[in-house]
């Protein structure tokens, strides 16, 4: 029998209704068909990557529900099943079937047990939401954030850097806008900060 692709074996086992579920739930529905093609080798790697490890290791397998979710999401998120970097709690919601509240705290599990596993996805997801950013004015700074996380991580940052003494003066929090949903502001000395820390580039004022 002929050798498989990835897109090949997933139509094998999904319906297109099924597929189109699968690719809202990844947040993959207005992504480009490579990005598509990506996140779902991510999803096939580590469905295979769990059996492997069930198969063949020679620790006891777990057999708690929380550490099996949390390994689950774990593998989703180091195979690049999300195409954003890092899932939000209402996809963690919808993937697990779990309540929202449920969603957060399996979610914020994950980021603190794996901080070391996981920095370099959410150095990239930090930086991907910083590279968005657009300079209205001189000194104010405008990023669109859909995901609450991101904007923690990113204020973690800074006060990590405040903690530090990375300037001779406090660097300002992010302001949520109240009036527009996902949209955030920050002084612009706090932005040139975040854009060093990440190896952004810092966005031309718009003329």
């Amino acid at each position: 029998m002929a050798h498989k692709s990835v897109v090949e074996i997933v139509h094998d086992v999904l319906t297109d209704e099924h597929l189109d579920l699968l690719r809202t739930r990844l947040g993959a529905s207005a992504a480009s068909t490579d990005t598509w093609d990506a996140a779902l080798d991510g999803v096939v790697t580590a469905a295979f990557a769990e059996y492997m490890g069930a198969m063949l290791t020679s620790i006891a397998p777990i057999t708690r529900a929380d550490e099996v979710q949390q390994q689950r999401l774990l593998e989703l998120i180091r195979r690049h099943a999300f195409p954003s970097g890092l899932p939000t709690e209402t996809q963690v919601a919808m993937l697990f079937h779990l309540t929202p509240t449920r969603a957060r705290s399996l979610l914020r599990n994950v980021l603190a047990r794996f901080e070391a596993e996981l920095d370099p996805f959410w150095n990239d997801t930090l930086r991907r939401a910083i590279a968005t950013a657009s300079r209205d004015r001189k000194d104010t700074v405008t990023i669109y954030i859909g995901n609450p996380l991101v904007a923690d991580g990113l204020q973690a940052m800074l006060d990590r850097g405040n903690a530090a003494g990375a300037r001779s003066y406090p660097l300002k929090r992010l302001v949520r806008d109240a009036d527009v949903r996902g949209r955030w502001t920050i002084p612009f000395d706090a932005y040139k900060y975040l854009c060093e820390v990440l190896k952004v580039p810092v966005a031309d004022p718009k003329a």
